[in-house]
């Protein structure tokens, strides 16, 4: 990634932790970062965009960062488990911004824009995590994954709060092998009794390998954030076509949170992204999203 946008990506992380996302306008950030505000605007169309792309990135980089584990066949299931633990652990003691950013900050906002995407990172995190568990322990923890996660995440969060909190000091590896044999013994005791937190529970959360839960607009909001995204980071337009494109795109947004959107507006919206962009998966899910709210 350019450095400049790196450091802008950090600067917002900063100040949406520290001042509130909210509180924080595009002006403050372009000042901290040390850019104009018209190149702020070039790297990210909207501050929500900006808050998509703090998201996807650090997500991105903690899984990149546990590949060289998963694939590595001279460890057991529970070793890659142990030092993914690691790998999370001291990433997230890394970018304590971000920790407080989303466990403290983000909590605290109602934007209506906000929560599908809110909802949709902490399901990527429950799915990672989830996915985790199951590799290790495999069919038997299946009727209780979803209490397991919860331990595991807490227990995790828990020790980084300690640290970060009161600024201690304590061993990334000592912690992974604690939450490991903690996830033993919490699993041998609960393996065969019902669960608490079951599938029904978890239905507001769109998981990546299951199929999509949640309202129609949200999953079409979440579908225009990453499109959003593919735009800004891979699609070869020009500046004026990518402010139409914009321009497009918020005017979909704005439409799906009617009473009572128009279909018709939102048809003719989603032909006109088709005809710019052509095949895009995302516009593929559009298409099907749309037709399920004509039925």
């Amino acid at each position: 990634m350019e450095d400049r946008k790196a450091k802008v990506m950090q600067v917002a992380i900063k100040l949406f932790a520290n001042r509130g996302y909210h509180e924080t306008s595009m002006q403050e950030i372009a000042d901290q970062a040390g850019v104009s505000k018209g190149l702020l605007y070039k790297y990210f169309e909207s501050k929500e965009t900006l808050l998509v792309d703090v998201f996807m990135e650090n997500h991105e980089n903690m899984v990149e960062r546990a590949k060289h584990i998963a694939i590595d066949q001279l460890l057991t299931p529970k070793e890659k488990l142990k030092k993914t633990i690691e790998v999370e652990f001291e990433g997230i003691l890394g970018n304590k911004n971000y920790f407080n950013l989303i466990t403290k900050s983000l909590l605290l906002e109602r934007n209506k824009h906000l929560q599908p995407m809110l909802q949709q990172v902490r399901a990527e995190l429950l799915d990672w995590h989830r996915e985790m568990l199951l590799k290790v322990y495999g069919e038997p923890i299946k009727p209780i994954i979803w209490d397991m996660v919860m331990v595991f995440q807490g227990i995790l969060k828990e020790y980084v709060s300690f640290i970060i909190e009161g600024k201690k000091t304590l061993s990334s590896s000592e912690v992974a092998t604690f939450i490991v044999s903690s996830m033993d013994a919490v699993i041998e005791t609960r393996k065969d009794q019902q669960p608490v937190i079951q599938e029904q529970h978890m239905s507001h959360y769109i998981f990546a390998q299951e199929k999509q839960q949640g309202t129609t607009e949200e999953k079409l909001i979440q579908q225009l954030n990453n499109l959003k995204t593919t735009i800004a980071k891979k699609v070869d337009v020009t500046d004026g076509t990518y402010q139409v494109l914009k321009e497009t795109i918020q005017l979909f947004e704005q439409e799906l949170l009617e009473k009572h959107p128009r279909m018709y507006l939102l048809q003719s919206l989603y032909l006109f992204l088709q005809k710019q962009l052509g095949e895009r998966n995302e516009l593929n899910i559009i298409d099907k999203l749309l037709k399920q709210i004509r039925e």
